[in-house]
């Protein structure tokens, strides 16, 4: 039983302390592709439109018709849209 109370290192301890420990945001592999997600500003809103600004060519938009099969994230229900299509619901939610 004594084994029970006895800490245990972990093995990433040292390259925390020293400052040296990598995480995800540190890593930038070549090609590396970044997404950045378009949430709603209001709380109860329909969609009308969404105006883009002249964009890059290598860039490209994602919606809800891109989404294979249901655009739903199955959490408890199959209830929450993973983008909104028609009306946001809550600030935040992704569009």
């Amino acid at each position: 039983m004594e084994k029970l109370s006895q800490p245990i290192e972990r093995f990433d301890v040292k390259d925390k302390i020293a400052g040296e420990a990598k995480y995800c945001a540190d890593l930038h592999p070549d090609g590396l592709i970044y997404a950045r997600t378009l949430r709603a500003t209001l709380a109860r809103a329909r969609i009308l439109s969404i105006s883009l600004p002249e964009l890059p060519p290598d860039y490209v938009i994602v919606d809800h018709r891109d989404i294979p099969g249901r655009n739903v994230v199955p959490i408890v229900f199959e209830d929450q849209p993973f983008f909104a299509e028609q009306e946001v619901k809550y600030i935040g939610e992704p569009i």
